[in-house]
C-alpha cells in the first residue's frame, strides 16, 4: 500500500511533537516507504524517528478495517510509544482497532497461538514459566523417578540444574520438537531413556494445559503451517508493520515474523542496532545476523548521546558489523580513563571513579543523570581467588547479588494483589493485572484442594454456576482499584467475602494464604531490595555522588552521566580478551566465539555515558606495552595505588 511522506509532513509533525527532525539520516528514514531495515547506532534517535513516522502515518491512514502493527519486546517500550502517540487526537487513533501496538508475545498469543489452541481443542490452564516449572517438577518426581538418577549424573549431582532443565522444557518449531536448556554436549539425547522421559513429561503438561511462554511461538508456527490462510489474513489486516529493537528478536520470533510479513503486499520496516544484539544471555552466537541482511538498509550513524571522543572508542567495538559513529559536537571531550589496579586494591576502584566523576562531570549533569558501574558478571558463581575480578561484587563490598535470594512466586494473596497493582501501574491496562489477581485466587483454590478449578475459564464457569460471578468481578475491582489504599482493615473486609463466593470452608491453609502479611520472598520485594542495596554513595568534601551497580544487560537502553565498565570473568576475563580491540591492533568484527560475545556486551556498556567513559582492568590482564597502546589510542591511564 503506497503512502507518500513529504517534507511538509515531516515539518508538521516536528512542530506538533516539538521534535528535531532535520538530520538528513532521520529524514531519509521518515521518507522511506518500502521494506527496509534501519541500523541505528546508540543514541541516534531511533525512537524519535519511529514515533514521528507513526504520527505521520496516523494522519494519512485511509482505512477503517486495516491497521498498522508495531511490535516491541517489552511492555516498557510499548508504553513509551503509546505515551508519545497520545499527545494528540490524530495520533491516538493508532492506539485502537484496527491498529496493534504491543509485544511480540502478545501478538503471537492473540492472533496465532490461542486461536490455534482453541481450534485443536487444547484447554489452557496457564501460560506462565513459573507455574509450568512448579507443576513439571511435581509430575516428574511422581512419574519419572527412574530418570532422575540419569539426569542428576548428567548435571553433576546438582539438583538445581536438574530442576532448571525440567522447568525449561519447551516446544520448538512447527513440528513441536521438545527442547530444553542443556541440549547438546553429553546431555542425554531424545532417544535415551531420560530423554524420552522429558518428552513424555512435556506432553503430559500439554494435556494438563500448562505451557511456557516460548511454547506459544511453536504453536504460532504450527498455525502458519496447518492453517496457511492465516498469514494472508494478517498481511491484509496489517499492510504496514514495524519492529522495534530488532536485535533483541529471538530465533523463534524471527521465524514467525519472517513468514508473516516479509512478503509482497507488506511494508515491513525494522529498527535496531545489530551491535547491541545481546538477547541470548548465555550464548555468543549471532543468531539475529540474518535479520539485517535485507536488500535495503538505512543507517543512523550520528549519535546525540555522547561526544566524538566516546564515539571513537565505541566505534572500535562494533562487533557484528563495522559502523563509524559520529559524536555529538555539543558534548565536551573529557579524559576518558582506564583504571589499572592490583587485585589487593580492587576496592579502591570505585572511590577513584567517584572522585573523577566529581572532578570532571558538571554537577547539573550527574545530578540529573545516574552514574553507573557495570559488569558482565553480577553473580557470585564459580568465584575463586584465581579469577578475581570475577564479578561486579568484587569491586564493592556491600554489593547484593541478584541470585543471592531466588525470586519466587508470591506466597499470599496479598502478594499476588501487590504484583497485580504493580502491573496496573506499569501498563495502565486492566487485563494483565486482573490475570495476576486471578492467579492468586487459583493458588488459593489449589491450597484448599480444589484442583478441578485449574484456570481462569473453569473458575469463571464455576462462579457462573454458583451465581456469584458478578459479585466476584466487583470484589476483584475493589482489590485492584488504584484509587483505594489497602490497609489491614480494608484487607480483612475484602478477604472475608472470598470463602462465600468460592464456596470454601475455613481452615489453616486458607487463613494463612489470606493473611495480611507480605513475605520477603515476594519477587517485587526482592527486586526492590536489590535496587536499594546496590548503590554506593561516594563522598568527597561536601559533595555526595550515588554510584549504581548493575549488569550490562540491566542498563541496556539507558543513558548515564558517567559509566565505569568493569572487568569480570566469564570463562575468561572479558577486557583482557578484548585488549587487541581496545588497542586497535585487531578489528572487532574479526572476533570469534566467546570473544565475540564479550565484545557485544562491552559495546553496550561503553555506549551508555553522555559525558565520561571509564574502564577498570586488573594489572594481571595488561602489560606495559598494552598500557602504552591505550594511551596512544586516546585513553588516560590511572594506576590505583596498592592498598597498604
Amino acid at each position: 500500500m503506497q503512502i507518500d511522506i513529504t517534507q511538509e509532513d515531516i515539518d508538521n509533525v516536528a512542530h506538533e511533537l516539538q521534535l528535531e527532525l532535520t538530520d538528513p539520516e532521520i529524514v531519509a528514514v521518515l521518507k522511506e516507504t518500502a521494506t527496509c531495515d534501519v541500523q541505528a547506532g546508540p543514541g541516534s534517535g531511533k525512537t524519535t524517528a519511529l514515533t514521528a513516522k507513526l504520527a505521520i502515518l496516523a494522519k494519512k491512514w485511509p482505512y477503517r478495517d486495516r491497521g498498522i502493527c508495531v511490535l516491541s519486546h517489552t511492555n516498557v517500550a510499548r508504553i513509551e510509544i503509546e505515551r508519545k502517540l497520545s499527545q494528540s487526537p490524530g495520533m491516538r487513533s493508532l492506539l485502537h482497532y484496527p491498529h496493534f501496538i504491543g509485544t511480540m508475545q502478545t501478538f503471537v498469543n492473540q492472533f496465532l497461538a490461542i486461536p490455534f489452541l482453541r481450534r485443536e481443542k487444547v484447554e489452557v490452564t496457564a501460560i506462565d514459566n513459573d507455574r509450568f516449572g512448579g507443576r513439571a517438577w511435581g509430575v516428574f518426581l511422581n512419574n519419572h523417578s527412574s530418570a532422575l538418577y540419569a539426569l542428576k549424573m548428567a548435571c553433576r549431582q546438582d539438583i538445581d540444574v536438574v530442576k532448571g532443565v525440567i522447568a525449561s522444557l519447551r516446544f520448538d518449531g512447527a513440528n513441536m520438537r521438545v527442547a530444553h536448556s542443556r541440549e547438546g554436549g553429553r546431555f542425554p539425547g531424545p532417544a535415551s531413556a531420560s530423554g524420552k522421559a522429558l518428552i513424555e513429561l512435556k506432553n503430559t503438561l500439554r494435556t494438563e494445559g500448562y505451557f511456557r511462554y516460548d511454547d506459544m511461538y511453536a504453536y504460532g508456527e504450527s498455525c502458519l503451517v496447518k492453517v496457511p490462510y492465516v498469514a494472508k489474513i494478517l498481511r491484509h489486516r496489517f499492510p504496514w508493520v514495524f519492529v522495534d529493537e530488532l536485535q533483541d528478536t529471538s530465533e523463534m520470533q524471527d521465524r514467525i515474523i519472517e513468514q508473516l510479513f516479509f512478503a509482497n503486499g507488506c511494508v515491513f520496516q525494522r529498527f535496531g542496532d545489530k551491535n547491541q544484539a545481546i538477547f541470548d544471555f548465555d550464548t555468543d552466537e549471532d543468531r539475529t545476523l540474518s535479520l539485517f541482511r535485507r536488500p535495503k538498509t538505512l543507517y543512523l550513524n550520528t549519535t546525540h548521546r555522547f561526544s566524538n571522543s566516546i564515539a571513537k572508542f565505541v566505534s572500535q567495538m562494533t562487533v557484528v558489523e563495522p559502523q563509524q559513529l559520529n559524536g555529538n559536537p555539543k558534548r565536551p571531550n573529557y579524559d576518558h580513563t582506564v583504571f589499572i589496579f592490583e587485585k589487593s586494591a580492587i576496592k579502591q576502584v570505585i572511590p577513584a571513579f567517584g572522585d573523577l566523576v566529581l572532578k570532571t562531570v558538571p554537577a547539573e549533569i550527574y545530578k540529573t543523570r545516574p552514574v553507573y558501574a557495570v559488569g558482565n558478571r553480577v553473580n557470585h558463581a564459580n568465584h575463586t581467588r584465581d579469577n578475581t575480578p570475577a564479578y561486579l561484587g568484587d569491586y564493592f563490598a556491600e554489593y547484593f547479588s541478584p541470585n543471592a535470594e531466588k525470586l519466587k512466586l508470591p506466597d499470599t494473596l496479598l502478594g499476588y494483589i501487590m504484583e497485580a497493582r504493580k502491573k496496573w501501574e506499569e501498563t495502565k491496562t486492566g487485563g494483565e493485572c486482573y490475570n495476576s489477581a486471578v492467579s492468586g485466587i487459583l493458588a488459593l483454590l489449589r491450597r484448599c484442594g480444589r484442583d478441578e478449578v485449574r484456570n481462569k475459564t473453569t473458575l469463571h464457569q464455576d462462579l457462573l454456576q454458583k451465581g456469584t460471578f458478578a459479585a466476584f468481578q466487583k470484589l476483584m475491582w475493589q482489590f485492584l482499584n488504584p484509587t483505594v489504599t489497602l490497609d489491614q482493615k480494608v484487607w480483612a473486609s475484602l478477604t472475608a467475602e472470598i470463602p462465600k463466593l468460592l464456596g470454601l470452608s475455613a481452615g489453616s491453609e486458607m487463613n494463612e494464604f489470606l493473611a495480611w502479611e507480605v513475605h520477603k520472598s515476594q519477587s517485587a520485594g526482592t527486586i526492590q531490595m536489590v535496587k536499594q542495596v546496590n548503590v554506593h554513595v561516594h563522598r568527597s568534601g561536601t559533595e555526595e555522588l550515588p554510584i549504581y551497580f548493575d549488569s550490562i544487560h540491566g542498563v541496556k537502553g539507558e543513558t548515564h552521566a558517567a559509566t565505569l565498565v568493569t572487568e569480570t570473568f566469564s570463562r575468561q576475563h572479558d577486557l583482557k580478551a578484548l585488549l587487541p580491540i581496545l588497542t586497535a591492533t585487531q578489528k572487532a568484527h574479526e572476533l570469534q566465539g566467546q570473544d565475540r560475545g564479550h565484545g557485544k556486551r562491552i559495546f553496550v556498556g561503553m555506549s551508555r555515558p553522555s559525558h565520561l567513559l571509564c574502564l577498570a582492568i586488573s594489572s594481571g590482564s595488561i602489560n606495559d606495552q598494552g598500557i602504552r597502546a591505550l594511551e596512544n589510542g586516546g585513553w588516560k591511564i590511572v594506576k590505583i595505588p596498592t592498598a597498604t
